[in-house]
């Protein structure tokens, strides 16, 4: 069943609604082309960012397509059915992991973990849209391994028995990558504890802005990479987070 809001509609529901839908469908659509961007073409992605070819690797390209991979699955999300995204967000984990297998060959990680959680998240999937899943658990897995990611990816790739060491811009993508997962838990957070689906959406693009200011202030300079990029994408997800409940 669909989460209560504890925001009060306003007068002009339709009107409201409408608004809403618009910025969220913006939203989704700007996180879909970016992540579409980076599966098909990782390269002219990171060069797109101003990043010079030769810093690129075969392990970092893989990484950029796995993030391409969940700004796909997120932006696909923030556009679904409130009562029914955390169902479908187990799906989409599944999903995006079957999707990944070529990715992780490149990585040269072992397969049996990702196949592990294809089938928990599937499972998980299928018996939440019964009701019998509570909507923290996909709030836990999502925020928990994008924590994971964002803030340990040499650890956690040591966990996943990726061998290593992988190039500093691997690692940093392997962050991004959390990043955008930890977006997605903050999305589903929001939703679990009783907000509109406004201010889920505020939430996660509040939560996006700080990611790519982060990179731009901590990260950008150790691999010369140009800050515009990430600085402007912390501009406009704080001005889609702004509109959405304006």
């Amino acid at each position: 069943s669909s989460v209560p809001s504890r925001r009060s509609p306003p007068k002009n529901q339709m009107g409201y609604d409408a608004y809403i839908s618009t910025v969220a469908k913006v939203g989704a659509g700007i996180l879909a082309a970016s992540g579409a961007f980076a599966y098909i073409a990782p390269a002219e992605n990171f060069k797109s960012y101003g990043m010079d070819e030769k810093q690129l690797d075969s392990k970092a390209l893989a990484v950029m397509r796995q993030v391409g991979m969940f700004q796909i699955a997120l932006g696909a999300l923030l556009v679904c059915d409130p009562s029914d995204v955390n169902a479908i967000s187990h799906l989409a984990a599944a999903a995006t992991i079957f999707v990944g297998m070529p990715m992780n060959e490149t990585l040269g990680a072992p397969k049996a973990p990702a196949l592990a959680w294809m089938c928990l998240t599937g499972l998980l999937g299928y018996f939440s849209f019964g009701g019998l899943i509570s909507p923290w658990v996909a709030v836990a897995l999502w925020g928990g391994n994008g924590a994971q990611f964002h803030f340990a990816p040499k650890s956690t790739m040591d966990m996943y028995k990726v061998p290593g060491p992988l190039s500093p811009l691997a690692y940093s993508m392997l962050g991004l990558q959390g990043g955008t997962m930890l977006m997605l838990g903050t999305y589903l957070g929001v939703l679990a504890a009783g907000y509109s689906a406004a201010q889920a959406f505020a939430g996660a693009f509040t939560a996006n802005a700080l990611f790519a200011l982060k990179w731009a202030l901590t990260e950008a300079d150790a691999l010369a990479a140009p800050k515009a990029g990430p600085l402007g994408w912390a501009i406009a997800s704080s001005v889609l987070a702004a509109m959405a409940v304006m």
